[in-house]
């Protein structure tokens, strides 16, 4: 049986899941940058692999290029073992790009799983370790789409004035 302290710690790690996925589609650098260790590595299968700031600098190139993106996480394995956590989170995006020229867009579907190692120094659960296996994708054409005005890719989004109590 667990403890309550393993529940805490088991709860700050979906927490900071869920908040990795609000920093990219926000485009928040500030939040992005509090999720890891300093000394955090990651391996972005044939991607990136080195430390976490010259993936944050891959990721806001590559999703700059994007007009939209939405991540998602669900079917999180976390697993203890001898004060180490280590967790296996499923992970969906979906990333619209730029209109072409002749105005057309592609819808890039992605699953794949994050393998985390998990720091919990200074009472928080950073990420100090993550290999990113993308499982399959998926490209169609774009036929039409809706966003919400009040949806934005960065901290103008309406969801940091509905946290700030104001909305």
């Amino acid at each position: 049986p667990m403890d309550l302290d393993e529940m805490v710690i088991r709860q700050s790690i979906l927490s900071t899941l869920a908040r990795y996925c609000r920093a990219l589609d926000r485009m928040d650098a500030k939040l992005f940058e509090g999720l890891w260790h300093p000394d955090a590595i990651v391996d972005y299968e044939g991607l990136y692999e080195g430390p976490v700031a010259g993936l944050r600098e891959y990721l806001w190139k590559t999703h700059a290029a994007m007009a939209i993106h939405s991540h998602q996480v669900a079917n999180v394995e976390i697993r203890s073992e001898g004060g180490l956590f280590l967790s296996e989170a499923y992970v969906t995006v979906h990333l619209w790009t730029l209109p072409d020229p002749d105005g057309r867009q592609v819808e890039v579907l992605s699953r794949g799983r994050y393998l985390d190692r998990w720091d919990l120094g200074e009472g928080l659960c950073r990420i100090l370790r993550r290999v990113h296996l993308a499982d399959m994708q998926s490209f169609r054409s774009l036929e039409s789409g809706r966003t919400d005005l009040g949806a934005t890719r960065d901290v103008s989004d309406r969801s940091y004035e509905f946290f700030s109590g104001a909305l």
